[in-house]
């Protein structure tokens, strides 16, 4: 959308989603498509409006979540400078405690998110903004609501007959459930009036979820089978990933209320005050399955930490389990929002593994840049 700064009136030039914008000297509109792939419209508004976007470069880094962080700047001189990531070049593997990984039967693809089904034969991942759910063993792959626009933070519930997700079918990121089986259709659990996204599902039903508020940046609420949204944990900081543990005694969850993102957990009773797991930043809790264990990354480390729940909460001192390296390391903006891991039952995990050309090493820098754009997408004069 363009905004006249004189009425303030905003008028939409492309209806279709993207996720963030730069308005260049050269007078073009440059915005971020899916998959990496920045697209230009003329700057003027009419023009615009008239226009369908062109692809002007590919493989740019985009953050891999609905947050769309566009790895990439242009100067007023015209060069643009940006980080390449081919993120279609992922794949999902099995990992053991040592780091040794194993290939899964599945294609390459823009995986983000991994959560294993409870009896660890299917796994629910978001790849375009699409839920896939894959058959662990076989290697089949289907989509799990192909009738909605973009989904993702696919959730199994505990018995693994279905999953909980958010979509932005309606304009916000709202809060669905549908078979795993694929049949029927989605159905929509909650509308709020903030984007909330689902992370973790309780045995009775209970949808742990997170909602990203315009004062409070980002809480953790509970949505009750057919019942009122509860707050869990609402702070003027952002609370994010709320996890809880298989037995629902223990919710786990980062926050930046330290001042570095951390991951803590918290008796879901509340009765007790949060306790740090991780000591030198952390994301992506993830408990073990039998739930006396909580996983976490840390940069480029998988690491782990005892809890123990009762008499009373107690965390274990964390330890590495293994060094990911850049082949299983996540990009650190979208280890904020997304989990590309999961535990399966036999102690090993299912991680998501970049090829040399989806992992950021490098910066590239393009002199000159508007020449090639006006070629592109060229301006009435």
């Amino acid at each position: 959308a363009l905004l006249d700064l004189d009425d303030m009136s905003a008028s939409v030039v492309d209806d279709r989603q993207y996720r963030r914008s730069l308005y260049t000297a050269s007078g073009h509109i440059v915005v971020l498509g899916s998959g990496g792939d920045l697209l230009a419209l003329p700057g003027e508004p009419s023009a615009a409006a008239a226009a369908t976007p062109e692809t002007v470069l590919t493989n740019v880094a985009d953050g891999s979540d609905p947050t769309g962080y566009m790895h990439a700047s242009v100067s007023s001189s015209g060069t643009l400078v940006y980080s390449p990531l081919d993120a279609s070049k992922r794949s999902l593997v099995q990992v053991d405690r040592t780091g040794r990984s194993e290939a899964m039967p599945a294609p390459q693809a823009n995986y983000v998110e991994a959560n294993v089904s409870p009896d660890g034969r299917n796994a629910v991942v978001t790849s375009d903004m699409t839920l896939l759910v894959h058959d662990l063993s076989r290697g089949s792959v289907r989509p799990l609501a192909p009738e909605l626009r973009e989904e993702w933070k696919g959730q199994w519930t505990p018995d693994g007959s279905r999953i909980v997700f958010a979509s932005n079918q309606e304009g916000n990121w709202d809060i669905y459930s549908k078979a795993a089986s694929g049949a029927g259709n989605a159905e929509l659990l909650f509308d709020g009036p903030f984007d909330v996204d689902p992370t973790s599902v309780m045995r009775d039903g209970t949808v742990v979820f997170e909602e990203s508020h315009d004062k409070t940046a980002s809480d953790i609420w509970l949505l009750p089978p057919g019942g009122e949204p509860q707050p869990w944990l609402v702070t003027p900081t952002a609370e994010r990933q709320g996890r809880v543990s298989p037995d629902d005694r223990v919710m786990a969850f980062t926050s930046f209320l330290s001042g570095r993102i951390e991951v803590y957990v918290q008796p879901i009773d509340r009765s007790s005050d949060a306790v740090p797991v991780s000591t030198r930043g952390g994301t992506g809790p993830v408990w073990s399955r039998s739930g006396d264990r909580l996983f976490f990354r840390q940069g480029r480390l998988l690491m782990a930490a005892s809890i123990v729940s009762r008499p009373r909460l107690e965390v274990g001192t964390p330890e590495v389990v293994f060094d990911a390296g850049w082949e299983l390391a996540q990009d650190t903006a979208a280890s904020y929002f997304t989990i590309n891991y999961d535990a399966l039952p036999d102690g090993r995990f299912l991680m998501v593994r970049n090829d040399p050309a989806a992992s950021q090493t490098r910066i590239n820098v393009i002199f000159n840049w508007f020449e090639e754009l006006n070629r592109l997408v060229p301006l009435e004069r």
